[in-house]
């Protein structure tokens, strides 16, 4: 890791991870996941995603609230984190020391060959030094399908929404504002016969 510097920077990470699961029968779940991320011998100062002194990774609770064609529906609110699909829209981000993770409420609905999960978070801001705390300016929601016709096959459907109030630049020429960006698509993976 140079990161355009002349310094040579070869150094450790570790990240420590625990965590306890409580359920009352299948109606109540109660999740907490503890996180210590570190490095040691860095030269130059860590990254946002290299450091996260003992902190809540995950902490949520689910409640059973229905069950639709013999299959329960839950919610789930607090810190979580979420990964869908190839993981490459939504993820955890697990090569980075830290993780990704968010905060918000969460609804799924898990069957056989269906799952539905509908979610409204924001995601975690990494504080190396303090409790990390959610981002304000940021809202996350989305709906996300998942088909298995038979085994071996699945069809994702998604349509996912990130309204970012940051006032970040954007466009060609720098101009300062917020955005709301909307994405539709799917996703079909298995063997074919």
């Amino acid at each position: 890791d140079a990161r355009l510097t002349t310094t040579n920077d070869n150094y450790h990470m570790i990240r420590s991870r625990f965590h306890a699961d409580f359920w009352y029968q299948d109606k109540v779940r109660l999740f907490a996941e503890f996180i210590d991320a570190r490095t040691f011998g860095q030269a130059l100062s860590p990254q946002p995603t290299d450091v996260n002194y003992t902190d809540m990774l995950n902490l949520f609770a689910d409640v059973k609230v229905a069950t639709v064609k013999d299959a329960p529906v839950y919610i789930r609110f607090g810190r979580q984190e979420l990964l869908y699909g190839s993981q490459r829209l939504i993820s955890t981000l697990d090569w980075v020391n830290t993780r990704r993770t968010f905060q918000g409420v969460k609804g799924f609905w898990r069957t056989p060959t269906f799952d539905l999960d509908a979610f409204w978070v924001r995601p975690m801001v990494t504080q190396k030094d303090s409790f990390d705390n959610w981002d304000e300016k940021q809202e996350f929601f989305g709906l996300w399908g998942t088909y298995r016709p038979m085994k071996g096959q699945l069809a994702d459907f998604y349509f996912l929404s990130l309204d970012d109030n940051r006032n970040r630049a954007i466009g060609s020429n720098n101009i300062s504002g917020n955005s709301i960006t909307n994405t539709i698509g799917s996703r079909i993976a298995g063997d074919y016969n």
